[in-house]
């Protein structure tokens, strides 16, 4: 089985604010562009970066929690005896 990146532990339509490490006490720290103007993201709302971004900007880095998460769902199915070579992440919503 292959390593997954950090930042390939979801698929791109898994991606939001709510799971990247890119986010400090409500702003966002990225380095990324706001598509509607062109100003930079870091510093603005999270609130206002999830409606610009719904699936998580360029810069979207899984955060501690969103990787430990999955890590022990792995960890869960392995002690299942569950094939985790093609594990998914959590269901869509």
């Amino acid at each position: 089985m292959s390593e997954k990146t950090l930042w390939d532990y979801l698929e791109p339509n898994e991606r939001s604010c709510d799971n990247c490490g890119l986010g400090c006490g409500g702003c966002c720290v990225s380095y990324g562009k706001r598509p509607d103007n062109g100003e930079e993201l870091c510093g603005l709302s999270i609130s206002e970066t999830k409606k610009l971004f719904p699936n998580g900007c360029s810069d979207w880095r899984i955060s501690m929690t969103a990787y430990c998460e999955i890590e022990e769902e792995k960890e869960r199915n392995l002690k299942q005896g569950k094939d985790i070579t093609t594990w998914q992440t959590k269901k869509q919503k």
